[in-house]
């Protein structure tokens, strides 16, 4: 006879218990699914629930007027091998919302077993690494949330389709190198080999997927706006004419890319899980206003038209097609589509070593030193880096652009 229906631990339930009874303000729970069927069906039907209870929550705490209803927690939920993981902080309404989560998963067919998870962590490189990072931004639309609220959303088959070639890229590092995934807060858990990570990586939130050895390592990241995709590379893969090789390794998935992508740079750092190029990046000299000001994804929603800052190589495309680039120390090559790739001659000045010392902790002081090259490079390509103004004048509105 099929069994039916998913049964809870009673390991689970005595947890609960003893996270309601603690003192501690952040409580926290680890489970796994393990269901009967499909995972990937079963942990679609999770996100359905958890989908269903929040919004049920939202229709109370308006009708009654009362936001300070106990929460049904933060949920973070990832398939794994060995089914769905879930990691549950601050669960207000346990045990009550386990057992909502339950009767969902019933009502849509979902059968199995729910016990305590206590993964062992995987090998991923610190967030504080030097490194060589790629970020790309993908093809897609601007759109205006509110008066000071821009955002870029991607085109979803093609986010897919970059992401499934970063993928690919990390996969590169062969099979004798232990890869790792991290999904918002869960993990990073362990990966096999060939085991396909691009939906996952998808999920909302920061997803990081990593494939390391002794000597070396390379990383993907999708940041939470979910429309930027970054590659890094580290280890032995910095020194020597390895350094050169992963440079172009990068440069070369910028063409490959390139016409699902409306900006790409290139840049030697060390902080693993900043936006690569963003106006906050630890590791990067400050540019003062580098970036409108605005609420939300603002400051990240023009990259289609304005760049963020001078880097060692750059993927300009359509937004810039009527701007020249000036002077003999860049090279410009174009990859067909109204896109170009723009390249200093001198790849050593700004790939040898990090512009920011690692661990240097000043780089949101605007007097932190400029190297000369990044300095020149400034003015040189002022043109197609974003300041004040430039929006305003291309008639976009509620903005602050600085005074």
């Amino acid at each position: 006879m099929t069994q039916t229906g998913v049964t809870v631990t009673e390991a689970v339930w005595a947890a609960i218990r003893k996270g309601l009874a603690g003192d501690e303000p952040e409580w926290s729970i680890e489970m796994l699914l393990r269901p009967r069927g499909d995972v990937a069906e079963a942990a679609a039907a999770v996100t359905a629930v958890l989908s269903d209870l929040q919004a049920a929550w939202g229709r109370e705490a308006e009708r009654t007027d009362n936001w300070e209803l106990p929460s049904i927690g933060e949920w973070a939920v990832v398939q794994v091998a060995e089914g769905v993981r879930f990691q549950v902080i601050e669960p207000e309404a346990f045990p009550g919302t386990l057992e909502n989560v339950v009767e969902g998963l019933e009502r849509r067919g979902v059968s199995g077993g729910i016990g305590l998870y206590r993964p062992t962590p995987a090998e991923a490189p610190p967030p504080y690494v030097d490194l060589l990072a790629c970020r790309m931004r993908v093809i897609g639309e601007r759109v205006q949330r509110e008066p000071t609220f821009y955002r870029w959303i991607a085109n979803p088959d093609a986010h897919k389709a970059v992401v499934a070639a970063a993928e690919r890229w990390c996969g590169r590092a062969g099979p004798d190198v232990s890869y790792a995934l991290q999904v918002d807060t869960i993990g990073p858990f362990t990966i096999a080999p060939g085991e396909s990570v691009t939906d996952r990586l998808m999920e909302p939130g920061r997803s990081v997927f990593t494939a390391t050895d002794e000597h070396r390592w390379r990383g993907v990241q999708l940041p939470p706006s979910a429309d930027v995709v970054a590659l890094a590379v580290g280890g032995e893969a910095l020194s020597g004419d390895q350094l050169r090789r992963a440079v172009d390794d990068l440069t070369a998935m910028l063409r490959e890319l390139g016409r699902l992508l409306v900006y790409g740079a290139i840049r030697r750092g060390w902080d693993f899980l900043s936006d690569p190029g963003a106006a906050d990046a630890l590791d990067w000299p400050k540019r003062p206003r580098s970036s409108p000001r605005g609420s939300k994804f603002t400051q990240e929603a023009f990259e289609d038209i304005f760049a963020p800052d001078a880097f060692g190589v750059q993927l300009l495309g359509p937004g810039y097609a009527d701007r020249a680039i000036a002077g003999d120390e860049w090279s410009v090559e174009n990859l067909g589509h109204d896109r170009r790739l723009l390249s200093h001659r001198d790849r050593a000045a700004w790939f040898d070593a990090p512009f920011v010392p690692l661990g240097d902790w000043h780089t949101r002081n605007e007097d932190h030193p400029t190297p000369d090259v990044l300095g020149r490079a400034r003015r040189q390509l002022e043109p197609i880096l974003y300041v004040p103004g430039v929006l305003a004048a291309a008639g976009y509105t509620g903005l602050d652009e600085w005074e």
